[in-house]
């Protein structure tokens, strides 16, 4: 027998016979509810999301939480009972988010009750889209067509954004929150006669900061440490957030 695979022979027996097993329950971690709402300035019914973690050897399959009691009110006043139009998925049909106002969500699912609020900010308005080609890999950005937002937020203090990417009316999985006052260059490529519109959000702090962390943590390559949660802005430690937000938004075709 060659030398070589008799020393990775004689070192299976080894580890064959000292083998020990370590009985680890990677099942039995409890399940965190997961609540996702947003309510804008738009004229559109608001979604509020409500499921569950799983197992480890589930993690991909996050079970709906049904038959829950969903409310969102304003500090003026107005207040709606959320109706669930599929398994875990409750939508409003007369609230109307107005910037200025402080938005509470309210949850009560499987005998817990979870509470959130958020207040809405001022509206910042998309002044145009531009676009270049870049005919080589630069950083993140592929070979493509590089897109940019411009809008200024110089005269407003303390005004966090959120961007939500469209092409040809499919979402980006990806997170975009700036901290520039104007000009956002989005860090993907993009083709001729791609449809593109750009969602611009103006978020509060609290959301901001729970977008900031999972950014970080899903950015996280090395993995250094253990990971936490992003701190939400929802009680009870439940996972997710709940953000009131303006929304503006324009449209470009990549010709």
């Amino acid at each position: 027998m060659n030398t070589k695979y008799l020393i990775i022979a004689l070192m299976l027996i080894v580890l064959v016979s000292c083998e020990k097993v370590i009985d680890i329950d990677l099942s039995g971690i409890e399940p965190k509810i997961v609540i996702e709402g947003i309510i804008t300035d738009q004229q559109e019914p608001y979604i509020v999301k409500i499921s569950k973690t799983n197992d480890y050897f589930n993690s991909a399959n996050y079970p709906a939480v049904t038959d829950a009691m969903v409310t969102i009110s304003d500090n003026v006043g107005n207040h709606e009972i959320l109706t669930e139009i599929s398994d875990g998925i409750y939508q409003t049909s007369l609230i109307q988010g107005v910037s200025g106002r402080t938005y509470t969500l309210k949850v009560i699912a499987e005998g817990e009750e979870y509470i959130a609020t958020s207040t809405m900010q001022e509206a910042v308005e998309v002044d145009s889209i531009s676009y270049e080609y870049m005919s080589s890999n630069i950083g993140p950005i592929e070979q493509g067509y590089k897109l940019t937002c411009h809008y200024d937020i110089s005269d407003y203090a303390n005004t966090y954004c959120r961007f939500n990417i469209y092409c040809n009316s499919e979402l980006s999985s990806k997170y975009y929150i700036s901290p520039q006052i104007f000009d956002f260059g989005i860090e993907e490529a993009f083709a001729i006669d791609d449809s593109i519109r750009i969602e611009l959000l103006v978020i509060d702090k609290p959301v901001h900061t729970y977008l900031l962390m999972l950014i970080e943590l899903t950015e996280d390559k090395e993995m250094t440490g253990i990971p936490a949660n992003p701190t939400s802005n929802i009680s009870n430690n439940a996972l997710g957030y709940f953000s009131a937000c303006t929304s503006r938004s324009d449209s470009i075709v990549i010709q």
